[in-house]
């Protein structure tokens, strides 16, 4: 965060950190909804596509972040449409519509 809560009590800088954080949890939970929503008219997803994680370059407090999963190599299914052209394109103008999106309705 672009912020100086050097002249904070740990206290209120706990505090101010943890808004933060809510509120881009919140924004991230806003740009995974609408990715899903993009890419479920595109490709096949699983049943429970929107969880969480703790991983390091998800719990930025103040980035929203989301982790996109295309499929898996390993399943032999997945690994053909990863190498097809059409489908990356397919997935890419999807992903490209939700950021889209996000950013319009920030700025309303």
């Amino acid at each position: 965060m672009d912020v100086d809560l050097t002249e904070q009590t740990d206290p209120v800088g706990d505090i101010l950190v943890d808004l933060a954080q809510r509120k881009t949890e919140s924004q991230s939970e806003a740009f995974a909804d609408k990715l899903i929503e993009n890419l479920s008219s595109e490709t096949r997803m699983i049943g429970n596509s929107h969880r969480r994680a703790g991983y390091f370059v998800l719990l930025a407090p103040d980035v929203p972040a989301v982790l996109l999963e295309l499929g898996f190599i390993s399943n032999a299914q997945d690994e053909k449409l990863l190498k097809t052209a059409a489908h990356r394109k397919k997935i890419n103008r999807a992903v490209k519509r939700s950021i889209d999106e996000y950013f319009a309705d920030l700025s309303r």
